[in-house]
């Protein structure tokens, strides 16, 4: 039997994924969307800004990394990013909330981000070791 009376089996699971009607971050002025590219190590990222396409360097917020409100990032995720005033390079940013599934589509329908906007990155990288089958390969020249 619950401890609380009226929860049911089904509202304690909910309660543990986390499932909640949490208001859509929107950008503000001085805020702006970006994508993940790739991660750079101690909590730094590679990110593309949604309305350019050129690359800048951000790094994770504090309370993101620790607390209840840790985040993990991955490449494609979109995120919101604020520009660093302690710096005159227009290239840092901190990143200052990670963005849903369902925040994304929240976020196109409230026309904040377009529809056009590409959300995928496509990496290069992942074919480094790949080759044809067709190709021999001569061991004795090797």
């Amino acid at each position: 039997m619950s401890k609380n009376p009226g929860e049911t089996h089904q509202k304690k699971h909910i309660k543990k994924r986390g499932v909640s009607n949490k208001e859509l971050i929107i950008p503000e002025q001085d805020e702006e969307l970006g994508i993940v590219i790739n991660s750079l190590g101690y909590y730094r990222f590679k990110i593309k800004l949604c309305d350019s396409e050129i690359e800048h360097n951000a790094k994770l917020r504090g309370n993101l990394i620790k607390g209840p409100k840790k985040q993990l990032l991955r490449p494609n995720d979109l995120i919101l990013l604020t520009r660093d005033s302690s710096f005159t390079a227009e290239d840092k940013y901190f990143i200052i909330h990670k963005y849903s599934e369902n925040d994304k589509k929240a976020l196109i329908k409230g026309k904040y981000l377009n529809e056009n906007t590409d959300l995928q990155i496509n990496n290069n990288e992942d074919n480094l070791f790949e080759h044809d089958d067709n190709e021999n390969i001569d061991l004795d020249k090797i």
